[in-house]
């Protein structure tokens, strides 16, 4: 008596769920210049969204007319990119859009203070900055507009400022609106 066990077969052109189709281009599709300038991101070309694959080939179209300096430089920005994870990449995108809103003037003058300082100084002012989370953004500013007006003294005691009252009859304890306002 045999006893068989449950099918491995996979029709073809069915995938599992762990394996995505991979992404065109393939690295192979790539030209022999893109695969030079391009070369970092080899070991991750497969696990890249099409999308990402394209922005890459787009900025790579000049490398061949960069000094070999500019070129070692965006070797080790691309390595470096690449050593990232999701959530440090999600951080540095998240750092960039911040950077922008800044603008030249202003920059300038923040990164001429930075190097007038001293190294005790540098060491100091990075000690002192709060560590930021990887993967969490920074909270929102509130615009209030105009000052807000204090229903309570500074100092004062809540229970004897002046009140609006209404009888608690007249309030929906579920909701806390006057019972008239509610929908019929």
């Amino acid at each position: 008596m045999s006893v068989k066990g449950p099918s491995t077969s996979v029709e073809p052109g069915a995938t599992s769920p762990s394996m995505a189709p991979a992404t065109r281009p393939a690295w192979g599709e790539l030209t022999a210049g893109q695969r030079q300038a391009l070369a970092p991101l080899h070991p991750h070309w497969d696990s890249l969204t099409e999308n990402h694959k394209r922005k890459w080939i787009a900025i790579s179209r000049n490398f061949d007319n960069w000094s070999a300096e500019e070129q070692s430089k965006m070797h080790g920005r691309m390595s470096a990119w690449a050593g990232l994870s999701t959530v440090e990449r999600d951080q540095a995108r998240l750092n960039y859009a911040e950077a922008r809103k800044v603008n030249v003037d202003e920059k300038k003058a923040r990164w001429e203070a930075y190097q007038a300082l001293s190294d005790e100084q540098r060491d100091k002012l990075a000690s002192s900055t709060a560590p930021r989370r990887p993967g969490v953004a920074a909270p929102a500013k509130l615009n209030r507009g105009p000052e807000m007006v204090k229903l309570v003294p500074a100092g004062g005691d809540p229970r004897s400022s002046p009140r609006v009252g209404v009888p608690a009859s007249a309030v929906d304890h579920n909701t806390l609106l006057p019972q008239h306002l509610q929908a019929p």
